[in-house]
């Protein structure tokens, strides 16, 4: 009788990625080891050297590509890695952190990794803006990407909908009478998740009747806020006469929320804001603040059940996930 992975897998009670494992001298349970070499034994089974050779042996590691240390510090991203690793730690693999600063030539240094087999797959966690990392992309099967979709029916997207989110907000507002709306955004994210906020913000303009004012949109150098940046967004904010703020971290909102009421702007009253609040912070039960609240952890889940079903089925070409998001309202924003 000719046995397979699967038939080894079922007969020892583990998995197929064991199994594979342990022919492959990967790190298993010393219980799961013995279990699989007695079926091993018992069957006779030999791996079929030469497709393991067409196929190179899996590694059973995933590699995620970060574009700068900083990354692992973003609780946005810690909390999407972690969603990532627990998922791929349950199913058997490991994780290889790639930095990877996008440059535009030469992105071919995660792709050795790809081609070498020192890692089955590669999940990136940035938005994907090089011309030459889009068509590498394409070029090799195994990669979930976020961001905006390279092709419309090739490959594996996973995104949170960061247009369909801000599109939300400035509806939100717009139709509560706020038409002069201050949008506090961080350069780390990038010039496409910036253009696709603006693209939100001028689509409710034109929706709601309001003229769009491009300097409406503050740019944060950094992810953390100081007296210094304080400051000059309240100075712009009464410069611009506005009457709400839009902010892209929950934490900075809670410090803009308190440094304006320092300054005799209290939120409710004299303005309104609304912060988009990650998974793994936390509003105070007091004063809280209507926010968009993103599933981080599970669209880290999410992004790893996508990486395995692409390894575990070579038919499939396309997934596209969008992670659902909600509106919390904390009564942060007055009618006008």
């Amino acid at each position: 009788m000719k046995y397979s992975i699967y038939d080894i897998a079922q007969q020892a009670g583990v998995s197929k990625s064991t199994v594979s494992r342990v022919l492959n001298s990967g790190s298993v349970s010393e219980k799961s080891r013995r279990a699989v070499l007695r079926v091993l034994e018992e069957t006779g089974y030999h791996p079929n050297q030469s497709a393991r050779t067409l196929r190179g042996a899996q590694s059973y590691v995933i590699g995620i590509i970060v574009n700068s240390s900083d990354a692992l510090l973003n609780a946005s991203s810690t909390s999407r890695l972690a969603g990532i690793m627990h998922f791929l730690y349950e199913h058997g693999y490991s994780v290889l952190f790639i930095n990877e600063q996008q440059k535009p030539s030469g992105e071919s240094a995660p792709f050795q990794f790809l081609e070498q087999h020192i890692v089955d797959g590669l999940i990136y966690m940035q938005n994907i803006e090089s011309d030459a990392l889009r068509q590498a992309i394409l070029n090799h099967r195994e990669v979930v990407y976020t961001g905006e979709r390279i092709l419309p029916h090739q490959g594996f997207r996973i995104y949170m909908g960061n247009y369909d989110y801000s599109r939300l907000v400035y509806d939100y507002f717009m139709q509560r009478g706020h038409r002069r709306i201050m949008t506090i955004i961080s350069h780390a994210y990038g010039h496409i998740f910036q253009n696709r906020r603006f693209d939100a913000y001028q689509d409710a303009c034109a929706q709601n009747g309001f003229e769009p004012d491009p300097d409406s949109f503050f740019c944060l150098n950094d992810i953390q806020l100081d007296e210094t940046l304080l400051a000059e967004i309240l100075h712009r904010y009464r410069q611009k006469e506005c009457t709400a703020l839009f902010v892209d971290q929950l934490t900075q909102a809670n410090l803009v929320r308190v440094y304006f009421a320092q300054n005799g702007l209290p939120v409710g009253r004299d303005f309104s804001i609304i912060a988009i609040e990650r998974g793994t912070e936390q509003t105070p039960q007091e004063g809280g603040i209507t926010s968009i609240v993103l599933p981080d952890y599970e669209y880290g889940v999410q992004a790893a059940q996508m990486m395995l079903r692409a390894l575990e089925d070579p038919s499939l070409e396309y997934m596209d996930v969008k992670c659902k998001f909600e509106l919390r309202d904390r009564h942060s924003v007055v009618r006008l």
